[in-house]
């Protein structure tokens, strides 16, 4: 398996992309890590798990809000059915933040 699942691509001409990071081989894909990597370089940790970036979006954050910051209020999606209790995006982001280190350390490696 690759080290990134492509997930979703921020729009036809933004180039980034939010990519489920393999950090893990022997966990379930759900379990893996989200990440936004852009075309100018931005890199970011969306979630720790695939039900944390469900909760992100059903919560109306999308990619490029966790990564450029929120600069308007976001629309929850009520009709979707995430699993799990509710979480907060600043819960969400806060703990995604944590993985930063080793996913610049990830990409630094893989560029060489």
């Amino acid at each position: 398996m690759p080290p990134l699942l492509a997930a979703a691509i921020h729009g036809p001409f933004a180039g980034g992309l939010a990519a489920i990071w393999i950090r893990e081989r022997a966990a379930a894909l759900d379990t893996q890590p989200v990440v936004f990597l852009g075309s100018e370089g931005e890199i970011a940790v969306l979630a720790r798990n695939l039900a944390d970036y469900l909760w992100l979006v059903g919560n109306g954050v999308g990619p490029l809000d966790a990564v450029d910051g929120l600069h308007r209020t976001p629309t929850p999606v009520p009709e979707l059915n995430v699993p799990g209790e509710p979480r907060s995006t600043g819960a969400i982001l806060a703990i995604a933040q944590l993985l930063r280190p080793e996913l610049e350390e990830f990409v630094e490696q893989m560029c060489r």
